[in-house]
């Protein structure tokens, strides 16, 4: 690392110090490649927040390095100063408060992009020495009272939109989040927002801090058996030397609410989270001539998000979803998956029902609404859940139920022959629908859904 070299009753110049800074920046520069290679470009911090408020997002304090220059243009002056330096360096960009990003509109994917870039700011009417009379300053250079920059820094503004912006004079653009924004949408609450790669959320000194392990029990060696290896470490302070590490795994597979209290040691939760399945429609008794028809149940809304500060001294309500129950006629909505007041996953709506018709005819379904991550918690993945299949009908004895929607979690209900009940889904899973043949004086039921799911990866 470079360093300036001054000597002791020599004239300091403006340069000296403008070449420290100079030297300061390449020195960190360098060290910011070894550490996340050359030309790479990550962001630390920089949380991305829905509004429940308006259709924009808050993006949180934190930085950028990303490659740059040492100087694109001219530092100092008026005689003195530094040229320009395009010399290739990583360069730190910061963002120093949260900024409120508009989105532009609803139905649409965007991407949240960093826009890194110098500027030459804090402008102050500096003294100046005065040759004609020493006693006295000038107000500015030329006496006029005119200001000039004092620090040059590295800024960050953000920008929604669904192609990347012009990049900068010496500048980068990074992108920093995928934003899927539901048609309709007048507020953020059910915005899908996933991070882009080399994001990190997470300050790096908590995903892995230097503290030493510590030491215990008697310094002997181990024998060929290992029953002394305790002693010579204790491996289980081991487990303190990096943050981010499993604790526990914690699942919950039933229908219904439970208080949950993360393991001890926990410092943040990765939760997966799936609503509750819905059934598949029924179909009505037929008389000749006519057959009836049920598409399949929709599985439940499914997220995963990682939500930091969760301890173990909290307790947090978690709900899984029901699955719909088979009925004939209306197939029923499967129940809301929750965790806290941070993720919410509707359950899964159920498909349509044709009534007595006459072959030849099709039902079709529906799907649910996209899942609501909110509070700081960070999504990784988030997405609606998946219509039920289309029943259809060839002729009065030819036909089949809608197949049940699948989940991450479980397979939809099978499609059944005529005249028989729709099967149930798996977990998070529709039922599938009906086919009822003609002359059949029994109404039908559509297979039940599945029950939601709740996991909860607890991590250091």
């Amino acid at each position: 690392m470079d360093r300036a070299i001054v000597y002791a009753g020599s004239i300091p110049l403006d340069t000296d110090l403008l070449r420290a800074g100079r030297y300061a920046k390449a020195g960190l520069g360098n060290l910011a490649e070894i550490t996340f290679g050359s030309q790479s470009a990550v962001a630390c911090g920089l949380v991305c927040v829905p509004s429940a408020n308006s259709l924009s997002v808050t993006i949180g304090r934190g930085s950028v390095l990303a490659p740059g220059v040492l100087d694109g243009a001219s530092v100092g002056g008026l005689g003195g100063g530094l040229v320009a330096d395009n010399t290739a360096v990583m360069c730190q960009y910061v963002s120093t408060t949260d900024q409120s990003v508009a989105i532009p509109y609803a139905g649409s994917i965007f991407t949240l992009y960093a826009v890194c870039q110098e500027q030459d700011t804090d402008t102050v009417v500096l003294p100046f020495f005065n040759a004609s009379n020493p006693d006295q300053t000038l107000a500015g250079a030329s006496n006029g009272g005119g200001s000039l920059p004092t620090r040059r820094a590295g800024l960050i503004s953000f920008v929604i939109a669904a192609a990347a912006p012009v990049v900068p004079d010496n500048g980068y653009i990074l992108p920093l989040y995928r934003i899927s924004v539901p048609l309709g949408a007048t507020t953020a609450v059910s915005v899908a927002v996933t991070a882009m790669e080399g994001v990190f959320p997470t300050p790096l000194p908590k995903l892995a801090p230097l503290q030493s392990p510590a030491l215990t029990g008697q310094p002997t060696t181990p024998t060929p058996d290992g029953s002394n290896l305790q002693q010579i470490l204790n491996f289980a302070s081991l487990a303190k030397f990096a943050s981010g590490r499993l604790v526990n795994i914690a699942g919950f597979w039933s229908a219904g609410s439970y208080n949950y209290t993360p393991s001890a040691g926990t410092q943040s939760v990765i939760v997966i989270v799936q609503g509750g399945g819905a059934s598949g429609y029924g179909s009505p008794a037929t008389g000749a001539g006519q057959v009836g028809l049920g598409s399949g149940g929709g599985s439940g809304a499914f997220a995963a998000a990682w939500i930091p500060g969760v301890g173990a001294t909290q307790s947090i309500p978690i709900t899984v979803g029901v699955g719909g129950a088979a009925i004939p006629g209306d197939g029923a909505t499967g129940g809301n998956s929750s965790f806290g007041s941070w993720v919410n996953c509707s359950g899964g709506v159920p498909g349509t029902i044709s009534g007595v018709v006459t072959p030849i005819w099709s039902q079709g379904s529906k799907s649910t609404a996209l899942p609501v991550v909110t509070g700081g918690a960070v999504p990784i993945v988030s997405r609606a859940g998946e219509c039920g299949g289309v029943s259809l009908a060839f002729g009065v004895q030819s036909g089949t139920g809608g197949q049940g929607a699948s989940s991450a979690f479980g397979a939809g209900g099978a499609q059944m022959p005529g005249g028989v009940s729709g099967a149930s889904g798996g977990q998070g899973a529709g039922g599938s629908g009906t086919f009822n043949i003609e002359n059949n004086s029994t109404a039908l039921a559509g297979g039940a859904g599945g029950a939601g799911v709740v996991v909860v990866l607890e991590l250091a």
